[in-house]
């Protein structure tokens, strides 16, 4: 990898979803004047907490996994001025289309859940509600132009954020 490349995706990396995830909840949280809101005691606090970094680090495990097949399998970066040159469809991509945004929900709903925070939970909803209008007006259309027939057949069978539970029909004797 050359150091153009490795600046791209390290730069991305601190634009995109460490901004989003890190400083703005940081931001948040400092000017609201934040105190935990969750008003347990101890050792009741340590559930929230315990939960709330469990989800960071499958969020962030995800968003790492997601970034390193961008750039193994789709030769770009998660960044829009370095897009992935082929379509990615394995891994976590199997289950959802949008598994980086996913991660990055998981940070935050992590950071509301140690925090308690309504003000951090509205910027969770305002980020989700954002870039649910982001894939669907622009980046899936882009996508389409890009891959054709192969994003579309892509979109039509898996969602967006959630996956589909695969539930089997038991047999009846």
């Amino acid at each position: 990898m050359n150091n153009t490349k490795k600046i791209s995706i390290v730069f991305s990396i601190l634009i995109l979803p460490f901004t989003v995830s890190v400083v703005i909840p940081l931001v948040i949280l400092v000017f609201t004047y934040y105190r935990f809101s969750w008003h347990l005691d101890f050792p009741l606090i340590l559930l929230p907490a315990i939960f709330g970094f469990i989800l960071i680090i499958f969020g962030i495990y995800l968003l790492i996994i997601t970034i390193k097949l961008f750039h193994d399998i789709g030769k770009g970066t998660l960044a829009p001025w370095d897009p992935p040159k082929e379509l990615v469809v394995i891994g976590p991509y199997k289950y959802i289309r949008n598994p980086m945004i996913g991660a990055v929900l998981l940070v935050l709903l992590g950071e509301v859940i140690i925090t308690g925070s309504i003000i951090l939970f509205s910027w969770f909803i305002i980020f989700l509600i954002i870039n649910i209008i982001y894939f669907i007006y622009s980046e899936e259309l882009a996508l389409v132009k890009r891959f054709g027939n192969n994003y579309k057949k892509y979109k039509k069978t898996i969602p967006m954020f959630i996956p589909k539970l695969k539930i089997k029909k038991s047999r009846t004797f």
